[in-house]
């Protein structure tokens, strides 16, 4: 009998020490579900600011962003390295491609070209919204059709995932026409 009474007292000392951890294991994971919401809170304020800062800015690719002849691009002759003037080269492209445009310097913020492949240019416009240059680049951009010249606005890593599968999409006939407009 004092076994059974043992063995019944260790049994009730269990199922405490088990609905105790019941406990703490409901308020971790009520903690855990809290701040995988502050996490996607953040995520998403994180998204917003980049691509707030990504807004002004367009990106040049195609042949006709490449390194132009004539000493562009960066070539080491001898000890000295020529450096492309790429502001100029984008003011002149631009100019070319989109008549009546006039972009001038005091349109660019900053020019500079991406790493990689490509020959991609990133144009930062001192101004962007309705009437500024970038938007009318924007706009008129279908008119680079049948030139190697292309204009696509700077993506953040998450917006650029998701148009590059709605471009899957488009690619299987799923969807008719797939763009991008403020970023």
């Amino acid at each position: 009998m004092a076994q059974l009474e043992k063995l019944d007292d260790r049994v009730r000392e269990l199922e405490q020490h088990v609905e105790h951890r019941d406990g703490v294991i409901d308020q971790l994971t009520e903690d855990l579900r809290r701040s995988q919401s502050e996490v996607s809170a953040l995520h998403t304020r994180m998204e917003e600011a980049e691509m707030n800062s990504r807004l002004p800015c367009l990106i040049l690719s195609g042949q006709s962003a490449g390194r132009g002849g004539g000493g562009r691009g960066a070539a080491r002759g001898g000890d000295q390295e020529q450096r492309e003037d790429i502001n100029t080269f984008v003011i002149d492209t631009l100019n070319r491609c989109f008549p009546g445009l006039g972009v001038g310097v005091a349109d660019l913020d900053r020019v500079h070209r991406l790493p990689g492949a490509g020959n991609r240019v990133i144009i930062r416009f001192v101004r962007s919204g309705e009437g500024s240059i970038r938007d009318t680049v924007m706009s008129r951009r279908l008119e680079l059709r049948g030139k190697e010249l292309y204009v696509s606005e700077s993506l953040t890593k998450t917006r650029s995932l998701t148009f590059r599968s709605l471009l899957a999409a488009k690619k299987d006939k799923r969807l008719h026409i797939v763009c991008t407009r403020g970023c």
